[in-house]
């Protein structure tokens, strides 16, 4: 698994835990430097040795092992003429104890993976997946990986893209190349949204003859709003913006502008997701790679960081009454 997903499960673990559990102590702490010393005088066959090897007198390193006695209430060190050695109870502790030097080991390569990951990846983002899905993690990211860099260009038009010329695409289409391989995809439902203010000011619509006859439509040059509302009722309808650019189309729903058809993620952002009127559209969101690239590790890194967030993506089902809605039911097959 991946440096950054490990790091993502480790901390989800920790925060579903942490109301459960009390916070590490000094008392662990000091436990655990003992149980490190133990495990070194047994490396090192005897404490002398051990002291040399830590540079750490051997008084602290009885000290600590000592205090470890005493907190578990057996012997740990028998002496002899020939030296120290490790009771039988102690060498099952110290069995134990090897998992922690691992996970420090595992921390230390965190260093090493960072002076790795460096340089710059290339990443083409078409204007409609752009709009949809900003990565709010860029930031973390880039805490973790200081000196790694994104170019990132946009276009409404892929067939003037140079295939070999990125390392990453993120498309709202699917793309046919030999010198690209898909990661992943993901359908993502849409709904009609409204802002707040747009609701107050001008109500709820109650279903979707109310929609058409009374509200303000904003509207993207492509089907889904007919698709949504059929041909006769689009003919119908009141559409005062109409766009090809998506971003536009977000602006126009935040700002009050009137209803317009979303991705569902969108009720997670401040709109208002208007679930009692059915919309049976989705988008589909794709993941490529260059094949000349994909293993470098900067550009490896990139592409997990995509993959996570396109399989993370919120696409929750809208509901009527606690019951899923009849065409909602069809598209996610029940």
């Amino acid at each position: 698994m991946h440096l950054i997903s490990e790091l993502s499960d480790h901390l989800n673990a920790f925060s579903n835990q942490r109301n459960n559990k009390q916070m590490v102590s000094k008392k662990d702490i000091s436990m655990l430097e003992s149980l490190l010393f133990l495990q070194a005088i047994d490396q090192c066959s005897g404490k002398r040795k051990a002291s040399e090897a830590l540079s750490i007198s051997i008084d602290t390193i009885s000290k600590y092992i000592e205090n470890l006695e005493e907190d578990l209430g057996v012997k740990l060190i028998s002496s002899s003429g020939k030296g120290s050695n490790l009771t039988s109870v102690a060498q099952r502790i110290v069995e134990k104890a090897s998992k922690i030097k691992e996970i420090l080991d595992d921390i230390s390569a965190i260093k090493l993976e960072n002076k790795e990951i460096k340089g710059e990846v290339r990443v083409f983002i078409s204007l409609g997946y752009a709009s949809y899905m900003v990565p709010q993690e860029l930031s973390a990211l880039f805490d973790i990986f200081p000196d790694l860099k994104i170019n990132s260009i946009s276009a409404t038009d892929l067939s003037q893209l140079n295939m070999r010329d990125v390392d990453i695409i993120l498309s709202s289409e699917p793309i046919d190349s030999f010198d690209i391989v898909e990661i992943t995809n993901k359908t993502v439902h849409c709904g009609f949204f409204a802002s707040p203010n747009y609701l107050s000011e001008h109500g709820y619509p109650v279903d979707l003859d109310d929609l058409v006859k009374n509200h303000r439509l904003v509207h993207k040059h492509n089907n889904m709003l007919k698709h949504a509302i059929g041909e006769e009722k689009l003919k119908q309808a009141h559409i005062c913006f109409q766009t090809n650019n998506n971003l536009a189309l977000i602006n126009a729903i935040e700002n009050s502008t009137g209803i317009g058809i979303m991705p569902l993620s969108f009720a997670s952002q401040g709109l208002v997701s208007l679930d009692n009127i059915p919309c049976d559209n989705s988008l589909c969101y794709y993941l490529y790679v260059n094949r000349y690239t994909k293993d470098i590790p900067r550009v490896r890194t990139l592409i997990n960081f995509y993959k996570n967030i396109i399989d993370r993506m919120e696409n929750p089902i809208p509901t009527l009454n606690n019951e899923n809605l009849p065409i909602i039911e069809m598209l996610s097959g029940k």
